[in-house]
This record gives C-alpha cells, sequence and structure tokens, in this order.
C-alpha cells in the first residue's frame, strides 16, 4: 500500500472520509505530468479532482482517474495527521484556512487555491512552526497531547488542555503567515490589526505560564496580566516579573490630552 507521507502505520485503508475514494494509488504525480505534459503547478486540486469533463487536467481520463486517487489520499494522509493532533499540526500550501476539524478534508481543500503540485511538496507545521516530515514522523503522533505531560491533578488537566488550544491556534496563525496573510484583522472601525507573528508570541507567553510547575497550582487568577498603555499598546507579563511605574504624565498619551481639551 502505497504511503506518500512515508509516515509509520498509516495506510489510505485506514483513512476513509465522507465523499472520498480512498483506494490505493498506482501511480505517481510526475510520471502523470510526464505523460500528459500537464503542469501540476498550475492545476488546483479541485480541478484534479472533479469530474473529466469539469477538469482543467490534459491527460487521458485514465490518467485523471489515477491522479485523482493519489491527490486524494495525499488530503486523507494529511488530515488524519491534523485530526489526530487536535489541530496541533497544520500543512503549508494548502491556503489561509486549511483544515477544520470535523469538516470534510476535501471540502476544506476546495477554493483554497492549492495545486497539485502544492500539495506534494507540502510540510508541516506543528505548534506554529514550520517542521519536517522526518519531525513527523519522530514524533508518533497518537492523540493531541503529544509531546506533553498532562500531569496527574484537575488543575494541571485543565492548564494542558488550554496549552494545547493556544499550540493549536499557532499553527492556525503560521498557516496565515506561510499563505501570505501576515496580519490578522479583527474587524471594527477602531480596531488596531494584529500581526499573527504577535499572536503566537502571546501563546508562547500563555503556555510558559500555564506548563511551569507554580503555574500547575494556580487558579485563573494566577494567570498572566495583560498591561495596556495609554497608547493602546498591551504587554503580557508573567508572575514575577516587575512594571515599571511612570513618574509623570506623557504629554501624548490620549487620555490627557482629552482631559486638556476639556480644560481649554
Amino acid at each position: 500500500m502505497i504511503n506518500e507521507l512515508g509516515i509509520p502505520g498509516f495506510s489510505f485503508k485506514n483513512l476513509a472520509k465522507p465523499g472520498i475514494n480512498t483506494t490505493s494509488a498506482p501511480a505517481d504525480v510526475s510520471a502523470i505530468a510526464a505523460t500528459s505534459g500537464q503542469d501540476m503547478s498550475a492545476l488546483s486540486v479541485s480541478s484534479a479532482m472533479a469530474d473529466s469533463k469539469y477538469s482543467d487536467f490534459k491527460g487521458t481520463e485514465e490518467s485523471q482517474a489515477d491522479l485523482q486517487k493519489i491527490v486524494t489520499g495525499r488530503i486523507n494522509q494529511m488530515y488524519n495527521l491534523f485530526e489526530k493532533s487536535g489541530g496541533r499540526v497544520q500543512w503549508t500550501n494548502i491556503g489561509r484556512v486549511g483544515f477544520q476539524l470535523g469538516v470534510d478534508p476535501s471540502s476544506s481543500i476546495r477554493g483554497s487555491g492549492a495545486t497539485v503540485a502544492g500539495i506534494m511538496s507540502t510540510v508541516p507545521i506543528i505548534d506554529g512552526k514550520e517542521s519536517t516530515m522526518a519531525k513527523l514522523k519522530e514524533l508518533n503522533i497518537q492523540d493531541s497531547s503529544f509531546g506533553l505531560d498532562r500531569g496527574n491533578t484537575k488543575q494541571s488537566e485543565l492548564n494542558m488542555n488550554a496549552v494545547i488550544k493556544n499550540l493549536r491556534q499557532n499553527s492556525d496563525y503560521m498557516q496565515n503567515i506561510m499563505a501570505g496573510n501576515p496580519i490578522f484583522d479583527p474587524g471594527g472601525f477602531l480596531t488596531k490589526d494584529i500581526p499573527y507573528a504577535d499572536k503566537i508570541k502571546a501563546n508562547e507567553l500563555k503556555n510558559k505560564n500555564l506548563m511551569s510547575p507554580l503555574g500547575a497550582s494556580l487558579n485563573d487568577g494566577s494567570k498572566p496580566i495583560v498591561v495596556a498603555t495609554g497608547n493602546a499598546d498591551q504587554y503580557m507579563i508573567d508572575n514575577g516579573d516587575k512594571i515599571a511605574m511612570a513618574t509623570s504624565v506623557d504629554s501624548r498619551e490620549r487620555t490627557f490630552l482629552a482631559v486638556q481639551d476639556m480644560m481649554a
């Protein structure tokens, strides 16, 4: 059984998803490209998976059937690892949104702009960092807690669930960055755009606190504190950090300016 990703223990027959044919893939994309003259970097996944009369594929119907098996098998393998990791593993080259838990993987990919060449050269994003297939194999992922210690107390379990959520978010954030969308727009007329890189750093600080020996025994009120300055900048601090208090009012600070206007 062909295993395109080379992950031990994975085969297409174990990856059935609604609406997807996951029988064994009998050929190879480069061979199909050579015989058909098809540029796989210009062929979208959606087109490759479509019925021949709606597809832009240049080869024969038989070649397209082989290509469909390869593409659907690849997508299912990618989704299976995404799902087993609880979303901590995402993938490059499949758009800004990527896979979503509980959503048919082929539906997630359609409309993403992903190409056949893109999914065949994809690499994993693990916990918000671009990684490699070799690293993915080493991790031997069985569930969302891979590489983490849940501890043996109720609080440590709660903390670890929060850590997993933050790691999953970081992979989503990095997927946006690698898809050419580095800025998060929260919407609203007066809201401030936030670089996804900053959101990743904020989650890393949260996780540092949650995974510390002290964090395992802290309640919600002892988690990191967000300090906002008068200029709307925000900083996250941990237990033990020192805060330098201003000794005078910044003449550019908006509250100060508003008071001055009222007094004028």
